[in-house]
């Protein structure tokens, strides 16, 4: 009875709707408009609702004429067409019974070259129908998922922003409902996403990020090669939103992407780079995901990596602070694929574009913590793009360069880099060199460093190097003398006497107070770590061999000679000492007082001994020898 009343029902309705179903070939347009009115309100707003038994046998007579009213020329007819199907779709129990005659209309108003519906609302409610379909469907959609990508191909592209997000959600879902149709479609779907990854709207660049991620998760693979560069150019983007999502994907298909072990030398560069985002919720996520990324590829070559999980090699003492160590499933993965990372992140140390400078310079930190002490294999290469980078005009670049120059002095041993870095100094010259030594003795261990100090300062020392008036070589050896202090401590003993040379020559040379206010400072240091009691101590400890290592020298000195401004900031600086060592300073005064001498020459000295006679007691008078010198 209750079969025989729904019927009755069905057919009283669909008796009723007739009528109206027949005016929907009217000519006129009114007439049109009020039959699909009554037909929705016959259908979807019937009181009491049409029973759910009763609804199929109706929607059956409505669905072919409610899919031709979809290309009505009237909006208002399309517009009340497609509410009453969606409504109908989401009352049926097996919508799937509708697809042959539904899908192809929607190809027909939405997959071709050029819009064919020009209203932007019933576009997007055709695609929420779409998306409604495959959800509803599920693996049943799978014959018509070439016809669903053929739509997608077009509406992920679509003008109006809300049709792009919907056509997103609606891709994301065909994928995961129907993955073995999907998978040899799914390339069809990347250049329209990739078309729209760079899209106005912040939540537009999100979703098309996202569904780039399922689209490939789900796909062949192939294409990740193709989307990689657009994935990089997203961890620029200004809304951290887009980053995360990136972040996101990239790690989800390190994690679980079918053909990962074919891209992981693409892959990890652009999650690794998330390590040093500006926001804490993206790093952190990139932490999480690597450290999961690491314990997964342990787990899946147990076998080849049995020795090294069974006996882990221990933490090394001197390892750099504040870094929680990478398991050894990312060690091994980054030593793996260093040397295809490494030249290419080297290389865009020098790219013209800032931000691209500034991310690679953070990246290179992360590789080499993961790399260790494998950092050794590349250091030539390396060493040679962290010199040109410390040149950067960029601070946030050098910054992290400096950093970077840290961790080789951790990781490689000093037998190795000192030769590198000696070479090239003498070739260039530059302070990059130095910059870059500084930065990685600040990083070395001291009982290693201890035999090779000596050749550091003697490079250094050269007069190439150390006499000259570029303000930026004098910052640098001051940093490389006080990076040595540091790491040297007590054992800088050896060196004292050439790091003195080396600061005198460059407060010499410096037309920069700042920079002579931190030569003093570090001839303070060079002081204090020896337990000497103060600068006074130091002079008296090494003015007498810097006066003898100019030798004969000084009989050809001119006004411009560095030994004679050395000789000049010496004796200014020595205060009391200079009284104690007269025997070695006035036969200097002697030879270049001569009448012969140059007159500019002469004029210099004449003004340094009066600067010293008026100062006589705490200068050269200090033990009240100087009578005796003074014929």
């Amino acid at each position: 009875t209750i079969m025989m009343a729904t019927d009755v029902d069905s057919n009283a309705v669909v008796q009723g709707i007739a009528r109206y179903i027949n005016c929907l070939g009217e000519e006129n347009r009114n007439m049109r408009i009020n039959s699909l009115a009554n037909i929705k309100k016959e259908i979807v707003d019937r009181k009491p609702e049409l029973e759910n038994q009763a609804l199929p046998s109706v929607f059956s007579e409505v669905l072919k004429p409610l899919l031709k009213s979809l290309s009505d020329p009237v909006e208002k007819c399309r517009e009340l067409s497609i509410s009453i199907l969606f409504s109908c779709f989401q009352r049926v129990s097996n919508p799937q019974d509708y697809l042959s005659y539904t899908i192809p209309v929607l190809v027909q108003r939405l997959g071709q070259q050029d819009i064919v519906e020009s209203s932007e609302e019933i576009r997007l409610q055709l695609v929420g129908v779409l998306s409604f379909l495959i959800e509803k469907c599920g693996n049943k959609m799978g014959v018509y998922v070439e016809d669903c990508v053929r739509i997608l191909q077009r509406t992920i592209v679509d003008p109006y922003a809300d049709v792009k997000k919907e056509s997103c959600k609606c891709s994301s879902l065909l994928a995961k409902s129907s993955p073995q149709y999907f998978y040899m479609q799914s390339e069809c779907l990347v250049k329209p996403l990739l078309l729209t990854i760079s899209h106005q709207h912040s939540k537009v660049r999100v979703l098309v990020v996202e569904t780039i991620g399922i689209v490939l998760q789900y796909g062949n693979g192939k294409a990740v090669e193709d989307v990689i560069s657009h994935l990089a150019q997203r961890l620029f983007d200004k809304t951290p939103a887009v980053r995360k999502t990136v972040t996101q994907v990239v790690g989800g298909w390190l994690l679980d992407l079918p053909d990962r072990y074919s891209y992981h030398h693409r892959l990890i560069p652009l999650l690794l780079t998330s390590l040093s985002d500006d926001q804490a919720d993206i790093r952190e996520l990139a932490d999480g995901l690597w450290h999961d990324i690491g314990l997964k590829y342990e787990r899946e070559n147990e076998d080849d990596l049995k020795d090294k999980l069974d006996f882990p090699t221990a933490q090394a003492r001197h390892y750099p602070p504040g870094v929680e160590r990478p398991t050894l499933g990312c060690r091994i993965l980054v030593n793996r694929h260093l040397s295809k990372i490494l030249p290419a992140l080297v290389r865009d140390l020098g790219d013209w574009v800032v931000e691209t400078r500034i991310t690679c310079a953070s990246l290179l930190y992360w590789l080499l913590i993961n790399a260790e002490e494998y950092t050794t294999q590349h250091v030539e290469g390396l060493l040679s793009g962290l010199v040109k980078a410390c040149l950067d005009e960029e601070p946030a670049v050098v910054k992290s360069v400096k950093k970077c120059g840290e961790l080789v002095g951790y990781f490689v041993q000093p037998d190795i880099w000192k030769k590198l870095v000696l070479v090239s100094l003498r070739q260039s010259l530059s302070y990059g060199v130095v910059m870059t030594m500084a930065a990685i003795v600040r990083g070395s261990e001291r009982a290693a460093l201890l035999e090779y100090q000596a050749d550091l300062v003697a490079a250094v020392l050269n007069p190439d190097v150390c006499q000259t008036v570029e303000a930026k070589m004098h910052t640098e050896i001051i940093d490389f003398c006080s990076s040595l202090l540091m790491t040297m401590e007590a054992n800088i003993q050896e060196v004292s006497q050439q790091l003195f040379s080396l600061l005198l020559t460059v407060m010499s040379m410096s037309q920069s107070e700042e920079s002579i206010d931190m030569a003093k400072l570090c001839l303070d240091k060079l002081a204090a770590a020896q337990g000497l009691t103060g600068r006074t101590q130091l002079f008296e400890n090494h003015t007498k061999s810097l006066i003898d290592s100019f030798g004969e020298s000084i009989q050809m000195w001119t006004n411009h000679s560095p030994e004679r401004h050395i000789f000049d900031t010496l004796l200014v600086e020595a205060g009391p000492v200079v009284g104690r060592h007269l025997e070695d300073i006035i036969p200097i005064f002697v030879v270049n007082l001569d009448p012969n001498k140059d007159a500019e020459l002469r004029l210099k000295f004449f003004s340094l001994v009066s600067h010293l006679i008026m100062a006589a007691p705490v200068t050269v008078d200090s033990d009240q020898h100087f009578t005796d010198f003074a014929d």
